[in-house]
């Protein structure tokens, strides 16, 4: 995960992104976006502390139970 600083015009946007390989292809997906000022880094890896716990959340409520009797 990494900070984008996109310029539209003269406004600057800050958006956490994500890079993921998909088979031979990589993808970029914006997971939030930050604001108009330049994030602190503690804030950053608070909210990628965050999306980390929820990601690992998610996980362990699908306790392999997806299959049918």
């Amino acid at each position: 995960m990494f900070v984008r600083k996109k310029l539209l015009g003269e406004r600057t946007y800050y958006y956490l992104v994500e890079t993921k390989r998909e088979g031979t292809r990589v993808k970029q997906t914006s997971l939030k976006y930050l604001g108009k000022q330049r994030p602190s880094r503690e804030y950053v890896d608070g909210i990628i502390k965050e999306i980390m716990q929820s990601r690992r959340g998610n996980k362990s409520n699908d306790s392999g139970n997806s299959y049918i009797k």
